[in-house]
């Protein structure tokens, strides 16, 4: 007596096999779904420099997180709604992701945009970059000749910003390609996470040897007096050209709710008095404001809307005393 196992007719297979490509199918596309109503599927895409490390690549409109509109202009400057280029004064403000806002700020809520609203006589364009460290703002000032012949340039900084060198543009997760057409929401998402944890983190990148904390220090500092040396540098060629020159610090939230600066921000501070250049201290502004850390703060370092509004008026009333 034979017995045999039942077995899948040809029909059978392509069935199973349809069913299985359309469960897949199915999946990619309620995560596609699911991510672009988080926000994802129109990320800023950007150009890599040898220079100044990165920067949005120009002509780009996109809605993000919370239907807040990214403005990139033809010279890769995100700049306002109202942009009026037939004022008499021009400003560029320079800086990180500080200035430059991130994806949750719209357009016309960004400090830079604030400062030059319909009440001004100044036409104000962002140059500021998500990631950077001082010497790519630097880089760019000094070399990027898009930039719109400016009366006044603004740069503005946290500590961490005179410590991180030249970010390159492999440094984050900023896309230099387009996202795939059909499922860009679930490519931005792929790369966010390829990139925060790239197997060479983990095998070529990692586990070296460890600095002591009296190491670490010295080591920020030197590498804070070399960009504030370049930045100097670079202050004096655009004061010399005939511009103006505002420096501006901007505080984290903890300085914010303690009231008292990190011993590296002191040193940030004795450098410009050294140099005999002044520094705007944002957190003066903030906290006359009367709003607190959560109204002002969007995380750690970022400001919400609040925050851009009274760090907007405080440059727009120093721009009208120049």
């Amino acid at each position: 007596m034979s017995s045999t196992e039942p077995t899948l007719s040809s029909g059978g297979r392509v069935l199973l096999a349809v069913l299985a490509i359309g469960f897949v199918v199915l999946l990619v596309a309620a995560a596609e779904f699911l991510l672009r109503g988080a926000g994802l599927g129109t990320p800023i895409v950007y150009d890599g420099s040898k220079l100044w490390g990165y920067t949005p690549q120009p002509g780009q409109s996109v809605e993000r997180f919370g239907g807040a509109r990214i403005t990139i202009d033809d010279a890769g400057l995100r700049v306002s709604p109202d942009l009026d280029p037939s004022r008499p004064g021009r400003v560029v403000f320079l800086g990180d992701s500080i200035t430059y806002g991130g994806s949750y700020i719209d357009d016309k809520d960004l400090f830079s945009s604030i400062a030059c609203s319909a009440s001004s006589q100044f036409s104000c364009w962002n140059a500021g970059v998500n990631g950077w460290g001082v010497m790519n703002a630097v880089a760019r000032s000094r070399f990027d000749e898009r930039l719109p012949a400016p009366q006044v340039i603004v740069f503005t900084f946290i500590t961490g910003d005179f410590y991180r060198g030249l970010v390159p543009s492999n440094a984050a997760h900023f896309m230099l390609r387009q996202p795939n057409q059909l499922v860009p929401a679930l490519h931005e998402a792929l790369n966010f996470i390829a990139t925060r944890y790239s197997p060479k983190k983990y095998l070529g990148k990692c586990c070296g040897r460890p600095l002591t904390p009296e190491e670490e220090r010295n080591e920020q500092r030197l590498a804070m007096t070399w960009a504030f040396e370049l930045l100097g540098d670079e202050i004096r060629r655009l004061e010399e050209a005939g511009r103006t020159v505002l420096l501006a610090h901007s505080p984290d939230r903890a300085s914010f709710e303690t009231g008292e600066q990190d011993e590296m921000t002191d040193y940030l501070f004795e450098l410009a008095d050294r140099a005999g250049i002044e520094i705007l201290d944002l957190l003066v502004p903030l906290k006359r404001s009367g709003l607190t850390a959560d109204e002002i703060y969007y995380d750690k370092v970022h400001y919400d809307a609040a925050g851009h509004r009274v760090v907007g008026e405080f440059f727009k009333a120093r721009l009208h005393d120049r």
